[in-house]
């Protein structure tokens, strides 16, 4: 026999339910018994949860989510003097600010020249000005070597508005400013980002490099065998030169003419975290 009012099973001498207390007498004279409404016991049972196990569950949840964000966020948000891979290329990260990361090359992914233009003068060439907005290098880097990423990686890599001041020592022309996806690092920013002595801004040297501590910084090595010369955007001493980085880590602020081919390349990119 089942109770009329919660369907437990009772005793046929019993008067009250033991489940629910409701008075079972009227059972006794009809001998019918009220079938379980499954349905209504289940959304019953399910109302009914224990603090505690609430509790932990929450607990958990918290802490799982906490835990994948901070491995989404180590993932994503390198930080500044470590080495990450992007495009089967090894980078250093050099600033991270805003949701972004500056990158440069750990080594030198190539050699090319510079840029130059010339017109003939009775029987010489004269070399015309160049600089980084008209330079081929920069036609090289973002309509080309920007084209080596696929278009996932592509997304990642952020249009940048590049500053292309005079050289800081000759006041040689640097050019209008551009808006580039990959470009070259200019003489400050490499004091910026790989150590600055104050040599730059002092001027106070002998010769047209800048020689100190941080040059072990600035060696960069081509193949990952021998360190090379890599260029940088600013203009040189003329309007022909372009500042490069020595196999010894100086800084030759005066420069090499830009239709040198033996000079390394190390891009730069601003990258979306």
């Amino acid at each position: 026999m089942f109770c009329n009012n919660c369907g437990k099973p009772v005793d046929e001498k019993s008067v009250y339910c033991g489940y629910c207390g409701a008075k079972i007498g009227q059972l006794h004279a009809s001998g019918a018994a009220k079938i379980p409404n499954t349905m209504s016991a289940t959304k019953s049972r399910k109302r009914i949860k224990s603090p505690l196990a609430v509790s932990i569950t929450i607990v958990i949840v918290s802490l799982l989510g906490i835990g994948l964000f901070f491995i989404i966020r180590g993932l994503s948000r390198p930080s500044i003097g470590d080495i990450i891979e992007f495009g089967e290329l090894e980078w250093r990260v050099l600033d991270v600010k805003g949701g972004r990361a500056l990158v440069i090359t750990e080594y030198i992914v190539g050699k090319t020249y510079y840029g130059y233009n010339t017109r003939g003068v009775i029987g010489r060439l004269e070399y015309l000005e160049v600089t980084w907005a008209d330079s081929n290098i920069r036609q090289y880097l973002n309509e080309h070597f920007y084209f080596l990423f696929s278009s996932t990686e592509r997304a990642q890599i952020q249009e940048t508005q590049i500053s292309n001041g005079a050289n800081p020592w000759y006041g040689t022309n640097g050019g209008v400013d551009t808006t580039d996806k990959i470009f070259l690092l200019s003489i400050e920013e490499v004091m910026k980002y790989f150590g600055d002595s104050g040599q730059l801004e002092s001027q106070l040297v002998d010769s047209g490099y800048i020689v100190d501590r941080y040059n072990e910084n600035r060696v960069a090595s081509y193949e990952r065998s021998y360190t090379e010369y890599w260029w940088l955007r600013t203009p040189g001493k003329s309007i022909i030169d372009f500042v490069i980085v020595d196999e010894r880590g100086r800084i030759d602020i005066d420069g090499r003419p830009g239709y040198l081919e033996w000079v390394g390349v190390r891009p730069a990119m601003w990258l979306k975290l």
